[in-house]
């Protein structure tokens, strides 16, 4: 059936086949001659007919799931710039409302293949963090490197150049902090974490950083400038309320994330059992 061919291509193994006959070192390519050769299994037209319905119904529920997404997502920004875009909302520096910046940056670490996982700021996404790339430092030096601060639950990690402007939360492990961004603890008196964490993701804060930044190339952000980078701050009550929705809005996401990392797991289990 033609509309089991398009499935055939998406295998690990047709994909296995034309990076293993392709030439290139720059621009690996193939051809027709070299993709004939790929063999496969041949279910019966009864079996086709039910391995495409299945097949398409699992690429419909991706696509459900990643519109849902992108609606969350969508929602989410705009709460945030309609946050900070209100008249008479008192604005704060982030230095009137910080506690504490713990920054390492201008310290070389020693690294290893294992030990206490370092976080760098190619860990730091737009509100989570990506272990795909772990870099460790010994165990045995965790205590004289972070001689400028720890770390505590509730802080917000941001991340000062290459990238610029990418914010998470701390999370409840051990670990090192390395360069390239700072972790910033609020003073609970005139600010809750959670609120700081969706300031610092908003749509204006992040143009705030922006203009003070320096650098051609690469953007960053002195600590000095970073502090000047001015808030929205509405009494706490009122960030409470703020941050439970956002907060709300966020595990939404995350939970059809989940979904959509499973519904297309199940899809590529399907076409490793049956193509």
């Amino acid at each position: 059936m033609p509309d089991l061919l398009p499935f055939i291509c998406q295998t690990d193994a047709f994909l296995e086949h034309a990076v293993g006959t392709s030439a290139g070192s720059v621009s690996p390519r193939t051809n027709w001659t070299s993709l004939a050769s790929f063999s496969f299994a041949m279910p019966s037209i009864d079996e086709q007919e039910k391995l495409c319905e299945l097949l398409h119904g699992a690429d419909a529920n991706i696509q459900s799931i990643a519109r849902a997404l992108d609606a969350s997502r969508r929602l989410q920004a705009r709460l945030l710039i309609d946050q900070f875009q209100k008249n008479g909302v008192p604005q704060k520096t982030l230095d009137e409302v910080l506690e504490r910046v713990i920054d390492y940056r201008g310290k070389s670490q020693n690294k290893t293949t294992s030990g206490v996982p370092l976080i760098t700021a190619r860990n730091v996404r737009d509100g989570f963090l990506d272990f795909s790339q772990t870099e460790f430092i010994p165990e045995c030096e965790f205590e004289s490197w972070m001689t400028r601060g720890m770390p505590q639950i509730g802080d917000v990690l941001f991340t000062t150049e290459a990238p610029l402007g990418n914010v998470a939360r701390v999370p409840a492990m051990k670990f090192a902090l390395a360069q390239r961004l700072v972790c910033l603890r609020s003073d609970n008196k005139q600010i809750h974490n959670d609120y700081l964490y969706w300031a610092l993701r908003s749509p204006i804060t992040q143009q705030r950083v922006v203009k003070r930044s320096t650098g051609s190339r690469v953007s960053g952000v002195k600590q000095s400038e970073l502090r000047k980078v001015e808030i929205s701050v509405p009494d706490l009550d009122c960030q409470m309320v703020i941050s439970a929705q956002w907060n709300e809005i966020e595990q939404a996401y995350s939970a059809r994330l989940a979904r959509l990392e499973m519904a297309s797991k199940i899809r590529k289990q399907i076409r490793a059992e049956y193509l």
